[in-house]
């Protein structure tokens, strides 16, 4: 193998690293938030989405409608 061979098998690697990095973090994060909110809004979430629904899908909703679903906490006490 010559070194530009060389060289661009080790730039794959590193760049299909530095993919699944980036994808394991956003997983991470994803996670993280579904962890902290309140259980009511992920069952509203799920239900309005439904059971196919990602977690990117739950934490969107969540993201955008956050105030609404911080709220279903309190009516449900």
């Amino acid at each position: 193998m010559n070194k530009l061979s060389e060289k661009l098998i080790i730039g794959i690697l590193f760049f299909s690293l530095f993919i699944a990095y980036g994808i394991a973090g956003a997983e991470d994060y994803n996670q993280e938030v579904i962890d902290s909110m309140p259980d009511e809004a992920y069952y509203e979430i799920v239900q309005k989405l439904g059971q196919e629904c990602s977690n990117s899908d739950i934490v969107r909703e969540y993201k955008t409608n956050r105030e609404y679903y911080d709220s279903l906490e309190a009516i449900w006490d």
